[in-house]
This record gives structure tokens, C-alpha cells and sequence, in this order.
């Protein structure tokens, strides 16, 4: 996969965790396994941003 390509799926997986303004422990083990996967950086979330909160 290419490194455009895999920053893409990053993205939108990272965008859906913080839709809903919570975030679950799964969700965020969900995308660090994805980033294991795929060899790249699990991307810096602001959870501490206003309508974030984590359950």
C-alpha cells in the first residue's frame, strides 16, 4: 500500500473515532492495531479537545 494511500485510511479512521465526540478504548485499539499493520505511526489524537471524551 502505498504511503498516500495508507495516510488516507489513517485519516478517516481517526475522523470516525472523534465523530462522535467520545472516544472507546476499543476504537483506539482497533486503530493501533491498524497502524501495526500497516507499519506507520499511530497519528496524534487531541483528546483533550472540547466535545472529546474518553469512556
Amino acid at each position: 500500500m502505498r504511503l498516500a494511500d495508507k495516510q488516507r485510511l489513517l485519516g478517516a479512521m481517526t475522523t470516525t473515532v472523534l465523530a462522535d465526540g467520545r472516544v472507546a478504548v476499543a476504537e483506539l485499539e482497533l486503530l493501533r492495531a491498524v497502524c501495526a499493520v500497516l507499519r506507520t505511526p499511530l497519528p496524534v489524537l487531541d483528546l483533550n479537545r472540547p466535545g472529546v471524551a474518553p469512556i
